[in-house]
């Protein structure tokens, strides 16, 4: 009931996942780079180690970007029933794999001592790296939704 419920709220004639998956990344990257670029400023020690933290952030926006851009894509090809699960399995891999690298990662970088500039850079680098294998799941999902002839295509 609840899930019929949200799949018929419809934001500019497409479903409301696809609008939320674009513009929470969307809005995410934009608010990580601009509270990176101000707490960087304020606490970098020099200007490299801004300029360096800067264009992680920078980076990790872009990715972000591009992550909305497929996720949306995904929603709406699973709307249409051309990407249904047997389809979706490497974005669901590539899903799982992502978060033990993160979890791996944030556990490395919780136990090394680390200063704040050091500590934002670290996560970056790992937001950077979740986004870029969830990008490539979902350009894999997108791509055998193309391909699979076995998917029905729902007006």
């Amino acid at each position: 009931m609840i899930t019929t419920i949200f799949h018929a709220v419809r934001i500019c004639r497409e479903p409301i996942d696809a609008s939320l998956s674009l513009w929470g990344c969307v809005l995410g990257g934009l608010g990580l780079c601009v509270l990176t670029i101000l707490t960087l400023w304020q606490y970098a020690a020099n200007k490299l180690v801004f300029l360096l933290s800067a264009t992680v952030s920078i980076g990790d926006c872009l990715l972000l970007f591009l992550l909305g851009a497929l996720a949306r894509e995904v929603h709406l090809a699973v709307c249409k029933g051309r990407a249904p699960w047997r389809v979706r399995r490497r974005e669901l891999l590539a899903h799982g794999f992502g978060l033990v690298l993160l979890a791996i990662g944030g556990w490395e970088l919780a136990s090394a001592p680390l200063e704040l500039v050091g500590a934002l850079t670290g996560a970056l680098l790992l937001l950077g790296v979740y986004s870029t294998i969830m990008c490539l799941g979902c350009w894999s999902t997108l791509a055998r939704a193309v391909a699979d002839p076995f998917t029905s295509s729902r007006p």
